[in-house]
């Protein structure tokens, strides 16, 4: 019967010492020794993460399987390179919430309208997708109440947390502007203009989606909340009801917009990977030469795939 490894934790102790310090014996070596300059770090992270295989794969499993066939090829140590086929996930346009919630001021929100942004919102959950585009077109087209509800509404979703921002900028439209979570857009909003913080309160949110066809007054209620508590009737020109473009997206939103792209083709490489795993949101654009969005790489998913291909290669070599 092979032996129990909890009934001898010193040995587990043991081994796991001397593991350690083979691996820091192999840094200082590294820094002081010329010859041995081939161990790249990359190397030794890899090294650092083979006694933890046998754990790290199962919980890995279901992310790797899923990425994986998406990536042809990986070179290391040295210029290593990812190759990917359809590894940029599509993130679904709002559709029909899009066209409700764009309307210029004042045009009333009725129950019906609130039923089309709930069954918009609900088609976005049935995709699977946690993200959505936003498309500011050109700089006319979301007013900040509008912008402003609907990420308190994704904010408040189960499936949906990411929004995705476009803009049109001359005539190429569709150019990516940055990743946001729902409620950090919120909460910046706020941040800039109380008049938004003062109204945040007074909308209830339940544990489960508020977009539900059956709460339909209670979205339209939310949004003349959101519009009579952030500008008085009649002032249509108050800086709380100011179109949104992508400037002011950047300044209001700020650190918490990723704005982070590689290039869309077929590989991503070194640098691209670099920036990847730097983006502080866990969505990255692929993007076409002239900006245009054309799908979002999952950072963990990447990176995942990156670390299994590695543990694979030093497991072979």
């Amino acid at each position: 019967m092979a032996p129990d490894a909890r009934a001898h934790p010193s040995r587990v102790v043991v081994l796991s010492g001397v593991y350690a310090v083979t691996l820091a014996g192999l840094v200082v070596l590294r820094a002081v020794v010329d010859s041995l300059g081939f161990v790249s770090m990359g190397w030794l992270f890899v090294l650092a993460l083979l006694p933890i295989l046998p754990w790290l794969i199962p919980a890995l499993a279901p992310v790797v399987a899923r990425i994986a066939p998406n990536v042809q090829s990986l070179k290391l140590p040295g210029g290593f390179e990812i190759a990917l086929r359809d590894a940029a996930h599509t993130a679904p346009t709002l559709g029909a919430v899009e066209n409700v919630l764009t309307q210029d001021l004042p045009a009333p929100f009725s129950i019906s309208e609130a039923m089309t942004v709930a069954s918009g919102v609900q088609a976005l959950r049935a995709t699977g997708s946690p993200t959505a585009v936003v498309d500011l077109g050109a700089g006319t087209k979301w007013r900040l109440p509008n912008l402003y509800y609907l990420a308190w509404l994704i904010a408040n979703e189960p499936v949906l947390h990411w929004l995705v921002f476009t803009e049109t900028e001359q005539t190429v439209s569709g150019v990516f502007v940055g990743v946001a979570h729902a409620a950090d857009v919120c909460h910046r909003i706020e941040g800039a203009y109380p008049e938004y913080a003062q109204v945040a309160p007074q909308l209830a949110a339940g544990t489960a989606s508020v977009a539900e066809p059956t709460r339909s007054d209670g979205l339209v209620a939310q949004f003349h909340q959101i519009r009579n508590g952030v500008a008085p009737p009649g002032q249509d020109a108050a800086p709380t009801l100011a179109w949104v473009d992508a400037p002011m997206l950047r300044s209001v939103v700020g650190p918490d917009l990723g704005t982070t792209a590689v290039p869309w083709g077929t590989a991503l490489d070194r640098a691209g990977l670099q920036r990847l795993a730097q983006s502080p949101v866990p969505y990255v654009a692929a993007t076409t030469t002239d900006g245009r969005l054309r799908g979002l790489l999952d950072q963990r998913e990447v990176l995942v795939e990156f670390t299994r291909r590695a543990l694979e290669g030093a497991q072979s070599s």
